[in-house]
């Protein structure tokens, strides 16, 4: 094993472990409670070792967003082999699911302070960066070829802390409906 090897997987391990112990600290003390600060106390490092890997604590919290995808696209992906509205039905379900399971990790995933309607990201742009996303709009559109929905307008992302309201109201709207003539 090269020294670079070594280097590249010491530092995949360190940051493996600093997202665990993110996770940890909010887990005990809520997202408040965490901090650059407290974090490289906890893991027994200086705060600016913890910033070689994430420039603020945002980008934590989006590594943790994006672990947490992860992790519920995994849970979706046997879903995409049934009928296109059963596994709709589905995707939408595990998500319920996964949130009331999860309920912290699920708050990571919508609280930011970079809201999805501040990045002003695209359909193509979420696909990419978010497997759960993905998985969901590969489900909607398979019942959009199958006939078995239709989309009113294009996916829009919603934020309605805009409008007031917490992060439990924030995700992707998107506005269906089932055709009448549905065999």
């Amino acid at each position: 094993m090269t020294l670079q090897t070594r280097k590249e997987r010491y530092r995949s391990e360190l940051r493996a472990e600093t997202l665990s112990a993110a996770r940890e600290l909010i887990q005990k003390e809520g997202y408040e409670g965490l901090t650059i600060r407290k974090l490289a106390k906890r893991m027994e490092c200086s705060p600016m070792a913890l910033y070689s890997y994430f420039a603020d604590k945002q980008a934590l919290l989006t590594a943790l967003a994006l672990e947490g995808f992860e992790k519920l696209a995994k849970r979706l992906d046997s879903t995409v082999r049934r009928d296109p509205l059963t596994a709709l039905r589905k995707i939408l379900l595990d998500y319920i699911a996964y949130a009331e399971e999860n309920p912290r990790e699920y708050g990571i995933l919508f609280l930011s302070v970079e809201t999805l309607g501040e990045l002003k990201l695209t359909r193509q742009d979420l696909q990419e960066r978010n497997p759960a996303f993905r998985a969901l709009f590969k489900c909607v559109e398979m019942c959009v070829k199958a006939g078995v929905i239709e989309v009113r307008c294009e996916y829009s992302i919603v934020d309605s802390r805009s409008w007031g309201g917490g992060p439990a109201d924030h995700g992707a709207k998107l506005s269906v409906w089932q055709p009448s003539t549905i065999r």
